[in-house]
C-alpha cells in the first residue's frame, strides 16, 4: 500500500513539473490503477476516464487509441462488477463503542427522564453525520402474512428464491430463509404458533375485502402473542412484571444474567397511556386479550381461565405495543438519488432500546434503516453535546403542515409535539428557502453531483462519504435550518444508507 501511495505522489509530481501533454494519458492510467490498489474506487474511475480522454492528444495510431480506450473500459467495468458483488457481503452496521448499560446504544448517549419529556436521550459527545447511534433487535415482531411466500417468517429478510417450509405448520405458506432461522423459530415461538392456522385469520385475500380475514399490519395481536410464545408460561407468571413496571425506570447495568429478561422488562416499562384511554378502547383491548388467551389455549401453551394470571399481562402488553411499534421496511427498487427511496412495509416490530430511549421529532436527528427485522439508526446531521437524539414516528415537517402533524400525532401517539419544527412552525418542503451565495451553491452542487454519480455507478461507500462531507460542509458554512440544502443532504444520506444496507442477505 505504501508503494502505491508513493507512486501516486510521483505521478502528481510529474504533472507539476510539466509532463508532456501527449503523454499525460499514461500518467492518468497509472494513477487510476494505483488508486484501485489503494481502494480509492471513485477517484480511480475519475483518473481512468481522464486517461481515456487524454489519449486523443497522444501520437498513438487510431487503432492503438481505440485499443487503449477499450482496456480502460474493461478495467472500469470489472471494478464496477466487483463493487456490486461486494455490496452483498456488507455486514449489519455495528456500534464501535457500546453504551455501558443499555444494549444497542452508542456510548455518546445518556438516557434521562423528566415529567415533561419522559425518557429521552441526550448527546454526551458530538456525533458526526452518518454515525451509528442505535442498533436494535425486536422484543417482538411479526411479518405480514401477505409476504409469507416471499420473506422469512423469522428474520423477515427476502427469500430470494426457494426457502424452507415449516414441518410444524398446518399452512404451506410459512417459509424460512435458512435452516438456522427454521431451527431457532421451531424451538421457541413457532412450536406453539404452528398449532393454530394463524395465516387464515390474519391474511387478507386479494379481491375478497373483509371476507378473506384481516391483515393487521400493525400486528398488535400477533406481536402480543409472540411476546408470550417466545418464553414459557412460567417465565411470565413466576415474576411480578406489572408490579415492577416503571415508566421512569432507566437501566443502570445489564449483565449476562439480565440478557434474557432485559427486553421483556423494557417492554413492560414502556408508556401505555392507560389513564387516557376511552371505554371503547379499553373494551377493544379486553376483547383482544380474551382472543389471545383463546389462541394460547388452542396452542396448548396454557389452559383458558377467566382469571388466568396472563390476562392482565396481555392487556398491558397490548397497550404498550400500540404506542411503541415501528414498521419493518424493505427497499423495493434500486435506489435512485433523484427520487424518494421506495420502501415497502412488510411487518411490524417493537424495538426495546429504540422505543424506550428516543422521543419523536418532526425534524429528527436520525434516520432509520431496516435489515430484515433488525434496525439501525444513523445520525442525519451533527448532533452537538447536550442536544436531544430523536427519531421520527412518521410525520415529518417537510410533508405535513404543523396542524395536520399534531392532529395525527395526538391521535396515534397521544401526546402534544413540542419539537423545534413545531415550536418554530417550520414550512413544508415546497415553502422551504433555498437562498444562499453563488459560491456556496456551487461548492454544494459539486458535492451533490459527485454523490449522484457515485450512487448510480454503485460506489456505495464513496456515495456515503460524499454525503457526510456535504452535511459537514453545510455545518461549517453555517447554512441555517430549515433549508432545502439540509433536506437534500438528508435525502442523499438516506439513499446511500438504504443502498448499502437495504439488501443485506
Amino acid at each position: 500500500m505504501e508503494d502505491y501511495s508513493k507512486c501516486l505522489e510521483d505521478l502528481e509530481a510529474a504533472m507539476m513539473f510539466g509532463y508532456p501533454e501527449e503523454m499525460q494519458y499514461k500518467l492518468f492510467d497509472r494513477k487510476g490503477r494505483c488508486q484501485l490498489q489503494c481502494d480509492q474506487s471513485f477517484e480511480a474511475q475519475e483518473s481512468l476516464e481522464m486517461a481515456s480522454l487524454l489519449v486523443q492528444k497522444s501520437k498513438l495510431k487510431e487503432d492503438d487509441k481505440h485499443k487503449f480506450k477499450q482496456e480502460i473500459k474493461n478495467t472500469m467495468q470489472t471494478k464496477m462488477e466487483q463493487d456490486v458483488k461486494n455490496t452483498h457481503n456488507i455486514a449489519f452496521p455495528t456500534i464501535l463503542e457500546q453504551h455501558p448499560a443499555l444494549p444497542g446504544l452508542c456510548d455518546k448517549i445518556d438516557v434521562r427522564y423528566n415529567s415533561e419529556q419522559g425518557r429521552h436521550s441526550l448527546a454526551t459527545q458530538s456525533i458526526e453525520p452518518g454515525e451509528v447511534v442505535i442498533t436494535d433487535s425486536p422484543v417482538t415482531w411479526c411479518l405480514s402474512f401477505n409476504y409469507a411466500l416471499t420473506h422469512c417468517h423469522h428474520c423477515c429478510k427476502s427469500l430470494n428464491g426457494a426457502g424452507f417450509p415449516s414441518p410444524l405448520s398446518r399452512q404451506e405458506n410459512i417459509m424460512f430463509c435458512s435452516l438456522e432461522c427454521l431451527q431457532t423459530a421451531s424451538t421457541t415461538y413457532h412450536k406453539h404458533e404452528a398449532a393454530v392456522p394463524l395465516p387464515s385469520l390474519f391474511r387478507k385475500e386479494v379481491g375478497h375485502g373483509s371476507k378473506g380475514g384481516y391483515d393487521e399490519i400493525s400486528g398488535t395481536v400477533l406481536m402480543a402473542l409472540r411476546v408470550l410464545t417466545q418464553k414459557s408460561c412460567s417465565f411470565f407468571t413466576d415474576r411480578n412484571w406489572l408490579g415492577d413496571a416503571k415508566v421512569d425506570y432507566i437501566e443502570s447495568e445489564v449483565n449476562d444474567d439480565d440478557d434474557d429478561s432485559y427486553m421483556f422488562k423494557t417492554l413492560f416499562n414502556m408508556v401505555t397511556h392507560h389513564a387516557d384511554r376511552s371505554e371503547a378502547d379499553l373494551l377493544s383491548t379486553s376483547m383482544k386479550t380474551i382472543f389471545i388467551l383463546q389462541l394460547l389455549d388452542a396452542m396448548n401453551y396454557t389452559k383458558l381461565d377467566a382469571k388466568h394470571p396472563l390476562g392482565p399481562l396481555i392487556f398491558h402488553i397490548l397497550e404498550a405495543i400500540q404506542y411503541n411499534t415501528h414498521p419493518i421496511d424493505e427497499v423495493t427498487k434500486e435506489v435512485d438519488p433523484n427520487k424518494n427511496v421506495d420502501l415497502l412495509e412488510i411487518g411490524s416490530a417493537v424495538f426495546p432500546s429504540l422505543a424506550s430511549c428516543l422521543n419523536h421529532s418532526c425534524d429528527p436527528s436520525t434516520v432509520r434503516v431496516c435489515v430484515g427485522n433488525q434496525i439501525a439508526l444513523f445520525s442525519r446531521k451533527r448532533i452537538e453535546v447536550g442536544e436531544e437524539v430523536t427519531d421520527c414516528y412518521g410525520f415529518h415537517y417537510t410533508s405535513l403542515i404543523k396542524a395536520e402533524r399534531q392532529k395525527r400525532i395526538k391521535k396515534w401517539f397521544n401526546f402534544e409535539c413540542n419539537c423545534l419544527a413545531c415550536s418554530k412552525n417550520f414550512p413544508v418542503m415546497a415553502n422551504l428557502t433555498n437562498k444562499m451565495s453563488q459560491k456556496t451553491l456551487e461548492s454544494l452542487k459539486d458535492l451533490l453531483e459527485k454523490f449522484q454519480w457515485a450512487l448510480k455507478n454503485k460506489h456505495l461507500k464513496k456515495s456515503l462519504d460524499i454525503c457526510i462531507q456535504y452535511l459537514q460542509k453545510l455545518k461549517s458554512l453555517q447554512v441555517p435550518q430549515p433549508h432545502k440544502a439540509w433536506e437534500a443532504g438528508s435525502h442523499a444520506l438516506s439513499c446511500s444508507l438504504w443502498a448499502i444496507y437495504g439488501n443485506i442477505q
